[in-house]
């Protein structure tokens, strides 16, 4: 999903705002109305905003004394309103939307960055989202509308491109120049910078020459996702950026991207509920208490653990699935496009929740599963031999998972609700393929060892290890206690509450977020070499 932007004025913000509400179809007929806008606005004429607001809804409001807006910010104001209304009512492409073009596809045939095409708003060119059969929808813009921005804005276009029309020895000799510098620079930014100065092009394109050419900065490759994993097991940054042969400005950069990347990945696509895209969504859904205390943040160690008492989940499963099927879409709206460190630290913690509220649902009902078991035993679950208990309590819990992604919310009632119900069914039916775990009249089996069980909701949700703290974090941290531990508890949830951002634990320690940050990385590298000094000593 693309970052979130701002309205130049203040009344077409308002009318977006009073128009989030408004069904899929209300809001796909808006958007054709305000493209139909986009290409009748004079940029030097002035324009009332009643007018604006009757051509797009098609109902005329007395607004009194209506104040004038110049075209130029109503024509970017529609194109900003189409990206944000079309992004929860995408359309498929048609007779009636014409050819479409991706905004990838289009950056590459005028030699532009997608980031400058976002910025053509102002030009008229409406980035559109269009849906794809069985995929996520993409960013485009239609045919006819990238045909009239080339006509009418030819010259800002061809400029723009103008780099790709460099001779190929001019070429040679950018990034030839780019090489010499690289040694005498601080970075090789700053030295695209120097080149871009001497030769009278701009460092954009001096930058896209040389990506294009794939050559390298005399800096040791890093594999995808190393920057990633190197911050999660708590390596301080100056040590990252020291191994990658970067400044630390540049490394930070890679590891929100690695972060941003690996979630983009791993993350399901979890259909979005209408309410979802409610500007009240995240009070309404996240608002009840108990979702943010008293949950699971770990697997359990044993099966004794896991066939414990049974949970009363007391009607919770409706709201409990609701919060955990929208954290996910929240999460993965973020990392899905440009993305900026903030919108990425906040992701994690939307999948950390949720992480967590799928544990507390897994923990739930796990018993309550195993009693189908028992049934057809005619004895406790604990009864079974070693590995067929490990087998049946990792199979209950697969299927609890798979039944939390699989019920419609939309077509249930929240109080009918019974998440346990639905994953008996799949647990019966895997039963059936595996009758020596349920053979009736069985001699009871010892357990002088707890019997270890594997993470099978990792197994099943490999999004979870996306946010998962590195190797050995919880174990030093149990060794430090302290502050440390406290910080890294809050960040992760280890004590059961709602894991913490980084702003919300600045606000409660009365620190900059800058500060808590720093304070969050040594806790965790404190942790790390306090994992290792006991490995050490063992």
């Amino acid at each position: 999903m693309a970052a979130a932007v701002a309205y130049l004025t203040q009344a077409m913000a308002d009318l977006a705002r009073q128009l989030a509400f408004a069904p899929v179809p209300a809001a796909r007929k808006h958007v054709a109305n305000a493209l139909a806008l986009v290409g009748e606005i004079d940029p030097d004429q002035s324009y009332p905003m009643g007018f604006v607001a009757f051509r797009i809804t098609g109902f005329r409001v007395d607004r009194g004394l209506d104040d004038l807006v110049p075209g130029a910010s109503i024509r970017t104001d529609l194109c900003t309103f189409v990206l944000e209304v079309s992004r929860r009512a995408p359309i498929m492409p048609d007779r009636s939307t014409g050819e479409v073009v991706t905004i990838a596809e289009l950056a590459e045939r005028w030699s532009v960055s997608e980031r400058t095409l976002r910025r053509w708003r102002r030009f008229g060119l409406a980035l559109e989202w269009f849906e794809r059969d069985g995929a996520e929808p993409v960013l485009g813009v239609r045919e006819s509308i990238a045909s009239g921005v080339q006509v009418h804005q030819a010259r800002i276009v061809a400029r723009a491109g103008k780099f790709r029309r460099l001779a190929p020895a001019e070429r040679r000799k950018v990034i030839e120049a780019v090489a010499r510098e690289v040694p005498r620079t601080a970075s090789l930014a700053q030295a695209q910078r120097s080149v871009a100065a001497a030769h009278g092009i701009t460092a954009e394109a001096v930058r896209l020459i040389w990506q294009a050419s794939g050559a390298s900065a005399g800096r040791a490759t890093r594999p995808d996702g190393w920057f990633a994993r190197c911050a999660a097991r708590g390596i301080p940054l100056p040590s990252i950026a020291q191994a990658a042969g970067l400044s630390t400005a540049h490394t930070s950069r890679r590891i929100v991207a690695d972060r941003a990347a690996r979630l983009a990945q791993t993350l399901p696509h979890v259909p979005a509920l209408p309410t979802f895209v409610h500007a009240e969504a995240s009070s309404v859904l996240l608002g009840a208490p108990w979702l943010g205390h008293g949950l699971v943040h770990r697997a359990p160690h044993d099966a004794a653990a896991a066939c414990g008492t049974t949970h009363e989940a007391n009607g919770r499963d409706f709201t409990a699935l609701a919060a955990l099927r929208f954290l996910l879409w929240r999460a993965r709206a973020g990392v899905v496009g440009p993305t900026r460190p903030g919108t990425v630290d906040r992701a994690q913690v939307d999948v950390r929740w949720a992480a967590m509220l799928l544990r507390t649902l897994v923990s739930w009902h796990t018993p309550g599963v195993l009693q189908r078991l028992a049934a057809m035993m005619e004895a406790p679950v604990m009864q079974l031999p070693a590995d067929p208990l490990r087998k049946a309590v990792e199979l209950a819990q697969s299927c609890i998972v798979h039944a939390a992604f699989q019920i419609d919310l939309s077509t249930v009632a929240p109080h009918r609700l019974r998440i346990d119900r639905v994953a008996q069914l799949a647990f019966e039916q895997q039963l059936v393929r595996q009758p020596n775990l349920h053979a009736p009249g069985r001699a009871p089996a010892m357990h002088p060892q707890p019997v270890v069980l594997g993470d099978a909701v990792l197994r099943a949700c490999p999004w979870i290890e996306a946010v998962a703290p590195g190797c050995g974090q919880h174990a030093g941290a149990q060794l430090l206690g302290g502050t440390a531990f406290e910080l890294l508890a809050a960040v992760h949830g280890w004590r059961g509450d709602r894991p913490r951002s980084i702003e919300e634990m600045a606000a409660d320690h009365g620190a900059t977020r800058s500060a808590m940050h720093v304070r969050v990385a040594e806790a965790a590298d404190a942790a790390r070499r306090a994992w290792r000094a006991s490995l050490a000593v063992h």
